[in-house]
């Protein structure tokens, strides 16, 4: 997919100044009180039965995340730091963070377990040769700086003509 072919579309009038307002009112809504005027629609018996006990409700969000989307005016604003942009995200995010965002599977056609040791077997490697680490207590892998240095390399042959490769290499 080239730059420019994913635009946002707001339902009726909706507009990004109307849109940013109600996503200010979200930090102003006290969400317990509607919770519970919700609950109370759902178990009305609750505050009879529970009163002589005095207990109540206790929300609390479950995975939740924080979003930022970025628009740009025209495709030529984005194209300017669009590499910078691809650069950070493939050092941020894995493969699988990537296709997940997408709602892909890594190897669709395949066996969970298959799939597992060829991935356990790849990151063996990648650890072997000191391109990545694993961060402690975590499943997460870092870019040692010798990883870095190859994702930049190969970053930069993409990048580059083939007289320039040659001069480099001579």
């Amino acid at each position: 997919m080239s730059i420019g072919e994913r635009t946002i579309a707001f339902p009726g009038s909706l507009t990004f100044q109307k849109a940013q307002g109600l996503m200010d009112q979200m930090h102003e809504t006290d969400w317990c009180r509607q919770f519970d005027r919700i609950a109370r629609l759902l178990n009305p018996a609750h505050d009879r039965m529970f009163a002589p006990f005095g207990l109540h409700y206790y929300w609390t969000s479950y995975q939740t995340e924080w979003a930022t989307d970025l628009s740009f005016r025209d495709a030529a604003t984005l194209g300017r730091i669009y590499p910078q942009v691809v650069r950070g995200s493939m050092i941020a995010f894995g493969s699988k963070d990537v296709l997940r965002f997408l709602g892909k599977r890594l190897y669709p056609n395949q066996p969970a377990e298959e799939v597992s040791s060829k991935v356990t077997y790849l990151l063996r490697l990648l650890r072997e040769h000191k391109i990545i680490r694993r961060l402690p207590r975590t499943r997460r892998y870092r870019l040692r700086p010798k990883g870095a240095k190859i994702l930049a390399t190969i970053l930069l042959t993409q990048q580059a003509t083939t007289e320039q490769l040659n001069r480099a290499a001579a």
